[in-house]
């Protein structure tokens, strides 16, 4: 563990400045802790306090020292009481009170204790010992995850583990190496000693492409590896962990790495020429997730209220166009009805930016209409019992994709007008779990039927618009539904483009809706379309039904 501690303890000391102009050089985009305890009360509830043989549940707000979380599977296997069933768990809690022996903890957990006291610290933060499994603490504790992981001195995550039982140390082979970078004293002539590098690559691995033998496509190999390709990666609640923490170290498949808010460091020195394509990110995550005053980082030319408006429309395209297309990437949940659970704590973190924004089943108030164009990309059935409304993303188990064309064209145009949206949440907050949700907006629609799908499987189908001819079209269904559906495609969004068919330029994204009731008051979303036509259909065409639309 020397070079974590090294690591850790360099992160620390000389991470001050930022490779941005728009950042003070006094800024710290690692601190979000420091080493040196909180200023205020930790948000979580309570914390594991690490004795040489036991571990024991303390109150955080009692704790004024730094303390690490651990990120990790829960694993699908029956290990009670850690498996993810939220079964009663009075009698391990008061245990945990007392102090439960470090011998009786699985593996990953056991594991993590270990590495926080290797560390130097007291503390440990572990979502199933520190948070009781009952709803109501769960649902409260939940919208703080984001915070939690943001407040903590560092994050361990057993990148590579399959479950709780699993460890976060795995054998490793020779052959999983590619190469390694190593620092050599360099001394000149002149007395100036340089500090240099030499790299090994090992021979399968050289590109023929390159002059010289390492390359930064080598370093992107070892974090997509080590832990894109991990097996935490396919975890929900992962996703907010991983951009929310300050520091990281992961236990990847062949080395142990390091990744904090300057740079990402592995075991082999593969990972300090770049932070390869996150550098934009990084960015961005600090401005969203790091609080920090705005009137300080105004850029050249921009007045303050740009800035802002500016870090607005970030918020929105990051959480549409970039976190959900990730979060909804086929990561899996123990429970399905987490869905948007498993995000809330982001969320949040993103609301305490901006106070004014209304968080409402997955989407930004001010996002909308926009943010509503999704699509499933793979087969998907909707979560049961209720989650989220049909218009929000959270309904579906399956990926979830945005149409950049149309979504995100610079041409398009907005053509309905959302009056209003809410949701019921359980405890009242807007991050808490969804009960009822609708939404209000004005649209012009047409009557049609989807039909022709390629399989029976498929997603993919045909929209036939009534009295509407030579239109291209294309319906993305979010569940299997029965061929010949009649809808009413709702016009959201409207794009003139020359690809892909320049005989049909004009494109509309549409919404498509099925009534909920007989009376035609309420309605819910059964998919996304794009039509494409080779005119433009007059306002006042008899054809276009103008209406209030109630989304449910």
């Amino acid at each position: 563990m020397e070079v974590a501690k090294l690591w850790l303890s360099q992160c620390l000391g000389s991470h001050k400045g930022f490779y941005y102009d728009s950042l003070n050089e006094d800024d710290d985009p690692c601190a979000a802790c420091d080493g040196n305890g909180p200023a205020k009360d930790y948000a979580a509830v309570r914390l594991l306090e690490i004795s040489a043989s036991h571990v024991r549940t303390v109150p955080a707000a009692k704790v004024k020292q730094p303390y690490a979380t651990l990120s990790y599977s829960w694993g699908s296997g029956p290990q009670w009481p850690w498996g993810p069933q939220r079964i009663e768990r009075v009698a391990i809690s008061a245990m945990l009170d007392v102090g439960l022996p470090r011998s009786s903890l699985p593996k990953t957990i056991s594991d993590a204790v270990w590495v926080a006291e290797q560390l130097g610290l007291d503390y440990l933060w572990v979502d199933v010992l520190c948070i009781r499994q009952d709803d109501a603490e769960f649902v409260r504790e939940s919208v703080k995850m984001a915070t939690i992981y943001s407040e903590a001195l560092l994050c361990i995550s057993a990148s590579s583990s399959a479950g709780n039982d699993a460890g976060l140390f795995n054998k490793r082979s020779r052959s999983q190496h590619k190469g390694f970078a190593a620092h050599i004293p360099i001394e000149r002539s002149d007395g100036v000693r340089p500090d240099g590098l030499v790299f090994y690559q090992r021979r399968q691995y050289l590109r023929s492409s390159t002059t010289f033998p390492w390359s930064a496509e080598l370093e992107e190999d070892v974090y997509r590896q080590d832990v894109e390709a991990g097996r935490l990666s396919e975890r929900a609640w992962g996703l907010q962990e991983r951009i929310c923490s300050p520091r990281i170290l992961h236990f990847g498949t062949t080395q142990m790495l390091w990744q904090c808010n300057r740079t990402i460091w592995t075991e082999d020195n593969l990972g300090l020429q770049t932070y390869m394509d996150l550098g934009r990110s990084i960015r961005t995550w600090k401005v969203l997730f790091f609080p920090i005053k705005l009137e300080d980082h105004v850029g050249v030319n921009r007045t303050l209220a740009e800035e802002y408006e500016a870090l607005k429309r970030t918020l929105e395209d990051m959480w549409s166009n970039a976190i959900i297309p990730d979060y909804c990437s086929g990561k899996l949940l123990t429970h399905w009805d987490d869905k948007l659970m498993a995000i809330a704590g982001l969320a949040k973190k993103i609301w305490q930016q901006d106070p004014s924004l209304q968080y409402v089943a997955g989407h930004w108030r001010e996002g909308l209409p926009t943010s509503l164009l999704w699509y499933a990309s793979t087969p998907s059935r909707r979560i049961a019992p209720y989650v989220a409304p049909s218009w929000s993303w959270a309904s579906l188990q399956g990926r979830v994709q945005m149409d950049e064309d149309i979504v995100i064209g610079d041409d398009a145009v907005i053509r309905c007008n959302v009056i209003d949206c809410w949701a019921v949440t359980s405890n009242g907050d807007q991050f808490g779990r969804v009960l009822d949700a609708g939404l209000e907006i004005e649209a012009t629609a047409l009557r049609g039927t989807v039909a022709g799908r390629k399989t029976p499987n498929s997603t993919s189908a045909n929209i036939y618009l009534d009295g509407i001819d030579g239109a291209y079209t294309r319906a993305e269904l979010d569940d299997d539904r029965d061929d010949n559906l009649r809808v009413f495609a709702l016009l959201i969004k409207q794009c003139f483009v020359q690809h892909p068919n320049p005989k049909a330029p004009w494109h509309w994204a549409v919404l498509l809706i099925v009534p909920k009731d007989e009376r035609h008051e309420r309605f819910t979303r059964v998919g996304f379309g794009v039509v494409s036509v080779p005119f433009v259909i007059p306002a006042d065409d008899e054809r276009l039904l103008k209406s209030r639309w109630v989304l449910v």
